[in-house]
């Protein structure tokens, strides 16, 4: 268990019914060529193998002392997260559409990892859908969408484990904080007069950025993607997803 950083934790202070802290994306899929109408049947049960998450993904806020923390879910219910549904006829975007947005009004239950992942079929042409939603305090936008990118491939030969089973280099929220099963990262810690601040190590990819630790917590800065000592700052490099688009 550990506690969320009070930036992380105001997401989950300011959530209201009328006013939501979770994001979400939606991606449309065409099957592969001469696969049949049970191809969306075969993907689910090819995923409702990984029946345990890593980090963050098996992670679920608790309130300790006044306090929000991370604490691992140790009764985790993979049926719970990962939903079949099947659009209305005739099943154009305006079905999609009215579907998710009914799927997004609603709250994420606390009690659970923050994240669902809707599989919706019914598009013409064997067309599906798959709408992730995840809470700002456990991983934001641009973040979930980098994971999403590496969970997909240009190889329709190569199988890839789902989000919640694949090992990640870095999340904002519950991962970014040093999870002790964060994927991908090692966790070190980063002394100070006011505390422990906790950075992760050199294993990361893609685009950095810089987070300062000195005596008081400091924002991220873009900068070097490596490890860098300069005065009484201890400078560690973190991941910073990128933004993609694919062809719907």
């Amino acid at each position: 268990m550990h506690a969320l950083s009070p930036t992380d934790s105001a997401f989950l202070w300011m959530e209201t019914r009328s006013q939501p802290m979770h994001v979400a994306g939606l991606n449309i899929f065409t099957p592969p060529h001469g696969s049949g109408p049970e191809f969306v049947h075969q993907l689910l049960a090819q995923w409702s193998q990984h029946v345990k998450a890593v980090a963050p993904f098996n992670l679920r806020p608790v309130l300790r002392m006044g306090l929000w923390h991370w604490e691992e879910d140790k009764e985790f219910e993979l049926d719970y997260h990962l939903r079949h549904l099947a659009l209305p006829q005739p099943g154009r975007i305006r079905e999609l559409l009215a579907m998710v947005s009914r799927l997004h009004a609603n709250l994420l239950d606390r009690n659970r990892p923050l994240w669902e992942i809707h599989v919706i079929e019914g598009l013409p042409g064997g067309r599906f859908a798959v709408y992730n939603k995840m809470h700002h305090a456990l991983i934001d936008g641009v973040t979930g969408a980098r994971m999403a990118a590496n969970s997909m491939s240009d190889n329709p030969s190569e199988l890839k484990a789902p989000l919640w089973a694949l090992l990640q280099t870095s999340s904002h929220g519950a991962a970014k904080n040093c999870s002790p099963r964060a994927a991908g990262a090692t966790c070190q810690p980063c002394q100070g007069r006011q505390g422990n601040f906790a950075w992760c190590g050199q294993r990361v990819v893609g685009h950095c950025a810089i987070r300062l630790c000195r005596r008081r917590h400091r924002p991220a800065l873009s900068g070097s993607t490596h490890a860098l000592q300069r005065g009484n700052f201890r400078l560690a490099p973190v991941c910073v997803p990128v933004v993609f688009a694919l062809p719907l």
